[in-house]
């Protein structure tokens, strides 16, 4: 929480708000690049690989 409420430059209470939103938005935004049709399924894997 401390390096969020850094991060974001707020409390620690707004730091783990901002970072539940930003979360959901991060998965959204993984999910689609996953699911592109020009993607290979080992490019896929390899990008999974390299995020999770």
């Amino acid at each position: 929480m401390e390096k969020a409420a850094d991060f974001c430059d707020v409390n620690r209470s707004d730091s783990v708000a901002f970072a539940c939103h930003d979360v959901v938005k991060l998965v959204e935004r993984i999910e689609t690049v996953l699911q592109r049709s020009d993607l290979t399924l080992e490019q896929r894997h390899e990008i999974a690989e390299t995020l999770f």
